[in-house]
């Protein structure tokens, strides 16, 4: 048994919670109450499916690569323009577009992924979130985590395949990163 408001673990003979005091119930936590990531995993019922997280990478890669060829659009008729087109200035311009593209596919997938999701998370309903709070994880372990998710997809993406067979649907880099990633509830 868990507190409904600080989440802690409670003998189940306990009428009020020891840390903050607050009266037990013996039904379920209030709709929004933080819930320990143990009681999730003892019910299995709020980790995201493979399916579910496969679904959401599609809709990101999408978005990235119509966002990143837009914005690669814009940037190269930019400097063609303030260039003149000259052919001499344009030698950089695709390894640079490359490199550009690189930084807003990381950086998309940091900063929205630290903050609890990507728009294609967003629209499959899956969240990433914190193993043991189940809060966003902050921008220093959403860098960890999107670090580490390079190194889950080189080896033939084993790391990224690794959330169909783990028993809480957890990658490479959610392990090492202590995410979780869960359904919105």
């Amino acid at each position: 048994m868990y507190c409904g408001k600080c989440g802690r673990e409670l003998p189940a003979e306990a009428r009020f919670c020891g840390a903050c005091g607050a009266p037990v119930s013996d039904g379920p936590p209030p709709h929004g109450a933080w819930q320990p990531a143990a009681a999730v995993a003892a019910t299995g019922a709020g980790h995201a499916s493979f399916w579910l997280r496969l679904a959401g990478w599609i809709i990101d890669f999408i978005v990235t690569s119509v966002g990143g060829a837009m914005l690669g659009f814009v940037i190269g008729i930019v400097y063609l323009v303030a260039t003149a087109g000259d052919s001499d200035g344009t030698a950089g311009l695709g390894s640079g577009m490359q490199l550009l593209g690189i930084v807003f596919g990381f950086g998309y997938k940091w900063l929205l992924d630290s903050n609890g999701g990507t728009i294609g998370k967003m629209a499959v309903g899956i969240r990433v979130v914190d193993d043991v709070k189940l809060q966003p994880l902050g921008y220093s372990r959403g860098l960890g985590r999107t670090l580490m998710s390079i190194v889950s997809g080189i080896p033939f993406a084993l790391g990224f395949l690794w959330a169909a067979w783990d028993r809480r649907g957890k990658t490479w880099h959610d392990h090492v990163a202590g995410s979780i990633v869960v359904r919105r509830t």
